[in-house]
């Protein structure tokens, strides 16, 4: 019996052996990753993403942010600085093994409440002519209202001519990132009536 060279056992294992091995593709595993963020208070530090990938590892990560429920196209690199909900995205790179990885968290970072003075009682009399009723109050925030009695809200300071007692109240709007503060009545609001000087006809005495 005669034998081709190519039908040798031999060449046809080594033939199929270099086939299979111009044939075989190992793809790579989904890579895992997890991301968490505490939320923070306006004006303290921002918190930092707690990352883990036990397949990716942690050290070739981009971070992103937006608002929650915005438009995956409005991710950016910079910290939220405004009071407001937020969602964080962290980016797993690609390894020798692994695919990229691709994690969310939301956080909020929560109204701070404004620093503030009060405004406070004038002791004040009687003159005839309209007087300021209490100290003008100072707010880092937001913006102070005042009332007088049952009147208006509004950022003047009450003025009042005649003697008696007054109710003022002030309250506090804040801003974007400020709390607001409820109505509070200023104490002892009052002008007090005007001195009468008696003066003696000739001969009295008092």
């Amino acid at each position: 019996m005669n034998y081709k060279w190519e039908d040798h056992p031999k060449w046809v294992a080594e033939k199929n052996l270099i086939l299979l091995e111009n044939e075989v593709t190992v793809k790579k595993a989904q890579g895992v990753g997890s991301v968490a963020m505490q939320g923070w208070i306006y004006g303290e530090l921002p918190q930092t993403p707690q990352l883990i990938s036990e397949t990716n590892g942690i050290d070739n990560v981009t971070i992103l942010y937006k608002v929650k429920d915005a438009d995956d196209s409005t991710y950016t690199n910079e910290v939220p600085e405004t009071s407001g909900a937020y969602t964080v995205k962290a980016i797993f790179a690609t390894t020798e093994h692994y695919t990229k990885a691709v994690a969310t968290a939301d956080f909020t970072i929560a109204k701070a409440t404004p620093t503030y003075t009060a405004p406070g009682a004038i002791s004040l009399r009687y003159n005839g002519a309209a007087q300021a009723l209490v100290t003008a109050g100072t707010v880092d925030g937001g913006t102070i209202y005042y009332k007088l009695n049952d009147g208006e809200w509004t950022t003047g300071i009450p003025t009042a001519t005649d003697a008696g007692v007054y109710k003022v109240s002030f309250k506090i709007a804040g801003d974007a990132s400020h709390t607001d503060i409820a109505e509070t009545v200023v104490d002892d609001v009052a002008i007090v009536p005007a001195s009468i000087t008696v003066h003696p006809k000739a001969g009295q005495t008092m």
